[in-house]
């Protein structure tokens, strides 16, 4: 499993790949960072700051996904 990120489909584009032809697994990344629904912003943030674009927070087995957007918007 892993997660497919806008930037290597961009990528892909500009180098003239069809989009079309490309196997998932070509482009893929590896799987967004989990984390407990229990944890803090600042694990998060910290997170979401270096290693990954977004994170999957768990909550008796099912999962949602944050954003740096929605990080920052709910700081606002």
């Amino acid at each position: 499993m892993g997660s497919v990120q806008e930037d290597r489909i961009i990528d892909a584009l500009m180098a003239g790949k069809d989009l079309n032809a490309i196997v998932v697994r070509e482009i893929m990344d590896p799987p967004f960072p989990v984390v407990k629904l229990e944890s803090g912003i600042e694990q998060i943030s910290a997170i979401l700051g270096h290693e990954a674009h977004a994170i999957l927070v768990e909550s008796n087995g099912s999962y949602e996904i944050i954003t740096k957007y929605d990080l920052v918007h709910s700081m606002l």
